[in-house]
């Protein structure tokens, strides 16, 4: 990539005034302009090359991803960055609203990002917690921007969870059954084998006890 002009390297930065359903794409804009051996076999010895900023996001909480950044999602070996993550799933979130407008359905599906985890300060000892701010923790459930739809009116909620390492697993809440659905491709832990569950215990806890926290103040009135 040292040898790229400096005039297309800037072409391929996201312009921040870009529509917030052209931002959902920026991650995928800047992938599709790079070769692989670009992003991970080109020959960067600049630091400061490595820190640019190529995708920035301000809506509905900014993100900014540097080219190392994007680097690190083609290596298998580091887990993935937490807003890389969050891109993907604002990315999920505009392909499906868009794929539902054209059929001219109704949203039914919801969907967070691990900021939801952030806030609410998972797996830190209650004397080491951050005070919650719950204002903060209903706008990571709130309905996406600029796609017009109720939260309160999806059948289904999807909760990604990040275990340890690079590993996510999905959880899904269904309102119509009132059933927790867990996709998990790993392998069951010896440990848990008489009692698979268990695994995801501290975690359904969190949710039971934060998510209607959240939900009360986004969607008053909501099940």
């Amino acid at each position: 990539m040292s040898d790229i002009p400096l005039d297309q390297i800037q072409s391929k930065e996201i312009n921040n005034s870009l529509s917030v359903e052209n931002k959902y794409q920026s991650l995928i804009c800047v992938l599709s302009n790079l070769s692989l051996h670009e992003l991970v076999g080109g020959p960067i010895d600049s630091v400061e090359t490595l820190e640019k900023v190529w995708v920035k996001i301000s809506i509905p909480y900014p993100i900014s991803l540097t080219l190392k950044n994007l680097q690190e999602i083609l290596n298998d070996k580091l887990a993935m960055d937490r807003d890389c993550f969050n891109l993907v799933i604002r990315k999920i979130v505009s392909d499906d609203i868009e794929t539902i407008k054209k059929r001219r359905g109704s949203i039914s599906k919801h969907y967070l990002d691990m900021r939801f985890w952030m806030i609410i300060d998972f797996g830190r000892h209650q004397d080491f917690r951050k005070k919650l701010d719950v204002k903060q923790l209903a706008h990571s459930v709130s309905s996406w921007p600029g796609m017009k739809y109720s939260v309160s009116s999806c059948i289904s909620i999807h909760i990604p969870i990040q275990q340890s390492g690079s590993d996510f697993i999905l959880l899904t809440l269904d309102k119509d059954s009132r059933t927790v659905y867990i996709l998990d491709p790993t392998p069951v832990e010896p440990k848990y084998q008489l009692n698979p569950h268990a695994k995801y215990l501290h975690r359904l806890l969190w949710i039971a006890e934060h998510l209607p926290k959240a939900m009360s103040k986004a969607c008053p009135g909501s099940t």
